[in-house]
C-alpha cells in the first residue's frame, strides 16, 4: 500500500526500507543519457501525462543511474492551468497536480517494475510554474551508488558550501553528473535536531513554510559565489527536502552556451 505526502511532493512505499547505502565524502557518477531504457521511460511518462493531464510535455528527457532516475520536463502547463495561474489560482493548480500525480506515479511505478525490473522506493517531483518546467525523480529500492573518488570536484564543493551556509552541513554527499550541463547532489544528514523533533510530532507543514525562503537564499549565495547571474546561468534548479529520510536533493542544470 502506498501513501502520498503532499507537502513534500514525495511519494513513498510504506514498508520499512533498508539502511542508507551512502558513504562519507563526495562521490561522482555519470548518468546514462540516451539509451533504450531512458527513451522508453520518457515515452511511458509522456503517455501517462497525456492520459491524466490531457496533454504531455513536448520535451521529456530521462537519465538513469542507480539509485536515481531523473526526468526533466519542459512546457508542462496545460491551457487551463496557465489560465488559472494568470487568475491567481496557483494553490488550486498545485492541489490538482498533487491529486493527479498519485495514481499517475502508481501506474508508472508498476510499469517500471514489470518492464525494467526497476523497483521504486520513493518518488520526488517539483514544478517550476514560472519557467513552465518540472522534474520528477525516483529512488530505486535496492540501488546504491558505486564509490568513485572525486575530491577535486570544485563545483559540487561550492554547492555544498552554499547549502551549509543556509541550513546545515550535510553528513554525506553523493554527486551525480546527470549530463554535461546538469548535476544531482544527494545530501543526507541535513536536519537539525529540532527539525527532526518537529517532523516526528507532525509539524511538517511548519517546516515546509521555511523552504521557499531557504531556496531563495541558497540560489542567491550560489550565484554570488560563482559570480553568475542566476536567470542567465541556470536552466533549472530544484531543492527538495525529505524529512523522513533526513535528506536534501539538489538538482542544477546550467544553460548551454549559445
Amino acid at each position: 500500500m502506498n501513501t502520498y505526502l503532499y507537502s513534500t511532493r514525495l511519494y513513498k512505499d510504506e514498508k520499512e526500507k533498508g539502511a542508507d547505502q551512502a558513504t562519507k565524502g563526495g562521490q561522482f557518477n555519470k548518468m546514462i543519457p540516451n539509451d533504450n531504457q531512458t527513451q522508453r521511460i520518457s515515452i511511458m511518462l509522456k503517455d501517462k501525462m497525456s492520459t491524466y493531464f490531457g496533454m504531455s510535455p513536448p520535451t521529456c528527457t530521462s537519465y538513469l543511474h542507480s539509485p536515481y532516475l531523473v526526468i526533466t520536463l519542459k512546457n508542462i502547463l496545460s491551457p487551463l492551468e496557465s489560465s488559472l495561474i494568470n487568475q491567481g489560482e496557483m494553490f488550486l493548480v498545485e492541489k490538482i497536480r498533487d491529486v493527479i500525480m498519485k495514481p499517475l506515479l502508481e501506474e508508472l511505478e508498476d510499469q517500471l517494475k514489470q518492464t525494467m525490473a526497476f523497483q521504486v522506493e520513493r518518488w520526488y517531483y517539483d514544478w517550476k510554474y514560472g519557467a513552465n518546467q518540472g522534474i520528477i525523480m525516483a529512488k530505486e529500492e535496492k540501488g546504491f551508488m558505486s564509490d568513485v573518488a572525486n575530491s577535486a570536484h570544485t563545483f559540487a564543493e561550492i554547492v555544498v558550501d552554499c547549502y551549509t551556509e543556509i541550513h546545515t552541513e550535510p553528513e554525506r554527499v553523493k554527486v551525480m553528473e546527470v549530463h554535461q550541463h546538469a548535476f544531482l547532489l544527494a545530501c543526507s544528514g541535513v536536519l537539525f535536531d529540532i527539525e527532526k523533533m518537529l517532523f516526528k510530532q507532525g509539524h511538517e507543514k511548519l517546516l515546509r513554510k521555511r523552504e521557499n525562503p531557504r531556496r531563495a537564499s541558497f540560489l542567491h549565495r550560489l550565484s554570488q559565489r560563482l559570480g553568475w547571474d542566476y536567470e542567465h546561468t541556470f536552466d533549472h534548479v530544484s531543492v527538495l527536502w525529505d524529512y523522513e529520510q533526513d535528506t536534501a536533493l539538489i538538482y542544477l542544470e546550467i544553460l548551454k552556451a549559445s
